[in-house]
């Protein structure tokens, strides 16, 4: 049986959110049916997993959709830029007779050109809800819309996003929730970590996760973690990520608020971590205060393995991961007294937070797995081959 051969299109090699879906994807698929190529704009940490996982890729520039690009002097380089690496891109996907592309973003347009050159079929997986510039959230999602064979959303709130945006509801969108494999401590770590964060050991830790940047509303985790840390009551905040290149001011923003707030000793910013599932094991509980939409945030999923409940502002698709006081508690957007309540609560009933870590595990279990996760998007790479050949 002859293998349907898939190319993975992406924007970086982080290891967030989008980065680490799609490093469960290619590690997971049944390799007797399936042979992943992951192409990348640049080398970073994923490179390192995908080698780990003898997952098959290559560097090859191509520009991707970011803010510079928003002026009229940034859209000549990116189309000079996306038209020269397209002729690479086609190439390559001739060369190596690709069967499906898997465009893993709508910030990457490239998947467009090589369907519309060789009708490859082509998957994208929608990971973001873009709310600003609005003209240029609609301009992708239509396009995307136009020319992919299957749209992949993470959320029913993605879903519902990119209907409203575009005014048109499509039957090429398919919703698949993310799944990860259950977090697997190294416990010898655990006093490390204790150590290195100046942490007594019987601190109440309470973390946020995820790239520095407008949307994630680190600020407002430090101010809700104030009143807390005010009682004195051992709690303590971790910050975790950093932000792209080009934005290192967030984090000397978010260091002069911490030193404002006289929290140096109390709020710890640790930049980007390679070690952060390792780090989960000190980690009472998650704070998500997006203050835009998060589609559907997989460290929410990670700690969920991990029985840690979530505190977490209703934003998007974290509405569709956590039951309200069963595995965490959903916050009004930007309501930071009730954000900070909701955190003090879990961290000062024992019994409460003991259902929410049994709960979490269960839901976690029950649909965000790995298997599940990999069975869904499977069956649409069949089920788009099997069009194919008919």
């Amino acid at each position: 049986m002859k293998k349907i051969k898939i190319l993975f299109l992406h924007t970086g090699a982080e290891l967030y959110g989008a980065d680490q879906i799609l490093l469960t994807i290619v590690s997971n698929l049944d390799k007797n049916i399936f042979e992943p190529i992951v192409l990348l704009p640049n080398d970073g940490p994923l490179v390192k997993k995908l080698e780990e996982n003898h997952i098959r890729y290559q560097i090859m520039f191509y520009p991707i959709i970011r803010r510079k690009y928003f002026n009229l002097k940034g859209i000549y380089h990116y189309l000079k830029e996306y038209f020269s690496s397209c002729k690479s891109l086609l190439k390559f996907v001739e060369t190596e007779k690709i069967d499906l592309i898997h465009n893993n973003t709508v910030a990457v347009l490239e998947g467009i050109y090589l369907k519309k050159k060789t009708n490859v079929k082509l998957i994208t997986h929608v990971h973001e809800m873009i709310e600003h510039p609005k003209l240029i959230a609609k301009f992708l999602y239509q396009i995307h819309l136009k020319y992919c064979t299957q749209m992949i959303v993470v959320s029913k709130a993605v879903k519902s996003y990119i209907e409203a945006i575009t005014k048109h509801q499509s039957k090429k969108i398919v919703i698949i929730h993310n799944g990860i494999n259950p977090v697997s401590f190294d416990e010898s770590l655990k006093e490390k970590y204790y150590q290195e964060f100046g942490l007594p050991r019987d601190a109440k830790v309470v973390a946020i996760v995820g790239r520095i940047n407008a949307i994630k509303g680190q600020e407002h985790f430090i101010l809700a973690m104030e009143k807390l840390i005010q009682k004195k009551n051992n709690v303590y905040g971790i910050i975790i990520g950093d932000a792209f290149q080009g934005q290192e001011w967030r984090m000397d923003e978010l260091l002069k608020v911490i030193h404002e707030k006289k929290l140096d000793d109390s709020i710890k910013l640790c930049g980007f971590r390679k070690d952060i599932l390792q780090i989960y094991q000190i980690i009472d509980l998650l704070v998500l205060s997006s203050i835009q939409y998060d589609s559907f945030p997989t460290v929410v999923l990670e700690a969920m393995s991990c029985g840690i409940p979530t505190v977490a502002y209703r934003c998007g698709g974290v509405e569709e991961m956590i039951t309200q006081e069963e595995n965490g508690i959903l916050v009004e957007q930007g309501n930071i007294e009730e954000l900070s309540r909701s955190i003090e609560s879990f961290l000062t009933n024992a019994e409460k937070y003991e259902r929410a870590e049994k709960e979490a595990k269960r839901i976690f279990n029950h649909f965000f797995t790995t298997n599940h996760f990999i069975e869904k998007v499977s069956k649409i790479y069949i089920d788009l081959e099997e069009y194919h050949e008919c």
